[in-house]
């Protein structure tokens, strides 16, 4: 992973940093944000998952891929739930009591870390921080996502304001609903926002004013996870038929773009065999890693404009400029665009997630009008945050 120059305080102690992040490989936008942050923040951190377990880099930077200890998988597939999260919790406290020892600060970021629908992020970002705070290390939340909850968060929240030094979230929304609760927070853009930065000084990429590569990127996710309605064959056809509308009307081919692994495979590979029926051939391809090779880069980096629902999928592509409209099925992806761009967000942001070619080619064009604005907001963003990791 990245790391620079080690931060050394006091008598020329050298603080030894843990970041815990949601880096199990499910999703690689999250992954991303965890090796984007070190080199960020020029600070030499050690990587872990939430779950407590230490992340080794890949032995083949080109293939990628997260190594960690597990449960055995048979036996977490033949528990009741309840016992699995026991379990897993458990597990977590062992680890982060172990490494509480080792380590003289824990940074729990960035990432959607803050919520529990589906998950138990927020209970293992609490464990994290309460075994690291029990022996009197310094606790950060840097960047951090926050909501939506299945249940109050009241508690649990305050038990973060007791612990934490200091809390920084990615938008005004996430800001809003700690401040509600009595945390004591600030706002530090996402780290994805700096992927053009990186990718320039290790790949010598640099923003093109126009592309013209003759290819567009695609980020398909489930509907159910989208909120959308109606039945899912149909969906699946008309969103087929929206991107072949969009390849016909800019004379340019799709590349699906995957980015998580919980149900989007499979509705990428049914999206790219129902365009294979009208002649359509569209490969896939996965979200390069930090550490993927100069030509995985440029293949994404050279793309002409990128349609998307993950927003880390949208985020990486407007960071390297490759101009990209978003369909908002969480506030957050409004509400991290705003922190960048203000009242010019609405220019990223799909009314529809079946991607209609008019909504589209309207948004790119009025991405192209703003053009120069919008690039600026970006400067500026960066500017003001990057002295808030270098800081952190």
């Amino acid at each position: 992973m990245m790391s620079s120059d080690c931060y050394e305080r006091g008598a020329g102690l050298t603080q030894k940093v843990l970041n815990c992040a949601a880096v199990s490989g499910v999703n690689l936008g999250d992954l991303l944000l965890a090796e984007l942050i070190p080199w960020i923040a020029k600070r030499e951190v050690t990587l872990c998952d939430l779950s407590g377990a230490l992340v080794e880099p890949p032995r083949d930077s080109a293939k990628g891929g997260v190594a960690m200890t597990r449960v055995d998988s048979r036996l977490r597939r033949m528990l009741p739930r309840f016992i699995k999260v026991r379990m897993k919790r458990y597990i977590a406290r062992r680890r982060y009591s172990a490494l509480a020892l080792q380590y003289d600060e824990i940074w729990i970021g960035g990432g959607n870390l803050l919520f529990d629908v589906g998950c138990d992020n927020l209970a293992l970002a609490l464990i994290a921080a309460g075994a690291f705070h029990k022996r009197g290390k310094i606790v950060k939340l840097l960047s951090v996502g926050v909501g939506p909850f299945s249940c109050n968060p009241i508690s649990a929240l305050k038990e973060l304001q007791n612990v934490a030094q200091r809390v920084t979230v990615r938008d005004q929304d996430g800001l809003k609903v700690l401040n509600g609760n009595g945390v004591s927070a600030s706002i530090l853009i996402d780290p994805a926002w700096f992927l053009g930065d990186f990718l320039l000084e290790l790949h010598g990429f640099r923003v093109a004013p126009t592309r013209e590569t003759g290819r567009f990127g695609v980020n398909v996710m489930r509907p159910a996870a989208l909120g959308a309605v109606g039945e899912y064959r149909l969906w699946l056809e008309e969103v087929a038929s929206n991107i072949h509308a969009i390849a016909r009307l800019t004379a340019k081919t799709p590349v699906l773009l995957l980015s998580a692994f919980n149900g989007d495979p499979d509705v990428t590979a049914e999206i790219q065999g129902l365009l294979s029926r009208s002649n359509v051939v569209a490969e896939i391809k996965v979200l390069p890693r930090l550490s993927a090779t100069y030509e995985e880069w440029l293949a994404f980096f050279r793309l002409d404009f990128v349609v998307s629902h993950r927003m880390h999928v949208a985020i990486s592509a407007l960071a390297v400029g490759v101009p990209c409209l978003v369909f908002p099925w969480q506030p957050k992806i409004k509400g991290v665009l705003e922190t960048v761009y203000g009242d010019r967000s609405n220019t990223f942001l799909l009314e529809s997630e079946r991607f209609e070619a008019n909504e589209v080619l309207l948004g790119l064009h009025e991405q192209k009008r703003f053009g120069v604005e919008l690039a600026e907001r970006l400067r500026f963003a960066k500017d003001f945050g990057r002295a808030g990791y270098e800081n952190f």
